[in-house]
């Protein structure tokens, strides 16, 4: 455990660090035996923020799990513990089709992202998008994205 950022952290012992245990077992949507890419960590050497780190997402399906398992960490004992927030980070491109351009097909799928991050996660966190600009080149458009998830009611 050290202050700062670390990295391929246990999630069951983020739990256990961030004073979230209760009794009973996790959800198993939590993977209490896996690892988060990134972990933030306060200045008083607990949790802050579990981070899961994809490429290429343009559908929720990429990342449904990580956003549960965010979702779950967050609801766990939130009253007690010291995670503040999770959040899933992304890169997204495409090129033209017939019908749309690549820029137009990347926000369609940003927007759809977000729409189902929410509806994921059903009112037990806010979920809030932000990205870069969306950069252009001939026919191809690409972006890099966050998806924060904060626990409702903290």
């Amino acid at each position: 455990m050290s202050a700062g950022i670390t990295l391929e952290n246990n999630a069951g012992s983020v739990i256990d660090d961030a004073g979230a245990r209760t009794r009973g077992r996790l959800k198993s949507a939590i993977r209490a035996k896996g690892r988060f890419d990134i972990l933030l960590w306060w200045a008083n050497e607990t949790p802050r923020a579990p981070i899961e780190v994809k490429c290429q997402v343009l559908k929720i399906d990429k990342i449904r799990a990580d956003i549960k398992r965010i979702a779950g960490v967050l609801e766990k004992n939130k009253e007690e513990s010291s995670i503040n927030f999770g959040a899933v980070v992304f890169y997204a491109s495409c090129a033209d089709d017939k019908t749309f351009t690549a820029k137009e097909k990347l926000y369609k799928s940003l927007n759809n992202i977000e729409r189902d991050a929410k509806s994921i996660v059903n009112d037990s966190c806010k979920v809030l998008l932000q990205k870069t600009k969306v950069y252009v080149v001939d026919d191809s458009a690409w972006a890099g994205a966050v998806l924060v998830l904060k626990a409702k009611n903290v």
